[in-house]
């Protein structure tokens, strides 16, 4: 069930200006999370990548399965990890999925320039096929528009289906290479 997510897109017309935030500055902003309940019951928020959430995403990126996946990414090893996750607070927009305090998500905004954004999303293993990437997706999309982004790409591994399914019910379109990754975009 994703009913407050919905409900509140469907009957709050400030919605996009309530979405948390934590841009290129990496400046922490006060603005409300977004909940919803995954598949399985349990509660999950989007938030703003803080500073004081920094080290629990390496973690998160640590245990992280499989390894190198997305181009390489994530990196191995927390130093690597770390400094990956630095640059990209300088580089656009971060959000972190949390479950039960525990960070599980992460997404990204990569500003491109010319209104153009890459979009890349991380989801831990043990919370996989559960509705949170699609909403989360979701929500990353809405951040977007927020920022006045016209278009979002990304780039997925061609044998991911599952990945390619959720971007498709999301409005991409395959825009590019084909193998070994999927180049995507959407017009926002």
């Amino acid at each position: 069930m994703v009913a407050i997510v919905k409900d509140v897109r469907a009957t709050d017309p400030q919605f996009l200006n309530r979405v948390p935030v934590s841009g290129p500055s990496g400046a922490e902003e006060s603005r409300p999370e977004i909940t919803f309940t995954s598949k399985v019951g349990k509660t999950v928020q989007f938030e703003p990548l803080t500073e004081s959430r920094l080290q629990e995403l390496a973690g998160m990126y640590e245990e992280f399965e499989p390894k190198r996946v997305a181009q390489g990414l994530p990196p191995v090893g927390r130093e690597r990890i770390i400094a990956w996750l630095r640059h990209l607070q300088t580089a656009g927009d971060n959000l972190i999925a949390v479950c039960e305090g525990r960070v599980i998500g992460h997404t990204m905004l990569c500003d491109m320039g010319r209104q153009t954004a890459e979009f890349a999303i991380f989801i831990h293993q043990d919370f996989r096929n559960q509705g949170i990437g699609l909403e989360f997706t979701r929500a990353t999309l809405d951040l977007a528009r927020a920022r006045k982004f016209r278009r979002i790409w990304l780039s997925v591994e061609a044998s991911n289906l599952y990945a390619i399914r959720i971007y498709r019910q999301m409005g991409f379109r395959p825009s590019g290479n084909a193998y070994p990754e999927l180049e995507m975009e959407i017009y926002l």
